[in-house]
C-alpha cells in the first residue's frame, strides 16, 4: 500500500473519454513517519 497526501487539483480541458466525470487529484507520496517520500 502507498500512502499519500493530496496537494492539490488538476485542472484539464480534454480527458480521456473514460475519465469524463472523474476528479483528478496530484499527490504527494508519504512515509509512515508523514514525511514526503518522493
Amino acid at each position: 500500500m502507498v500512502f499519500a497526501r493530496v496537494v492539490g487539483n488538476v485542472v484539464c480541458t480534454r480527458k480521456d473519454d473514460k475519465l469524463v466525470g472523474t476528479k483528478l487529484l496530484m499527490v504527494q507520496p508519504v512515509g509512515l513517519d508523514d514525511k514526503p517520500r518522493g
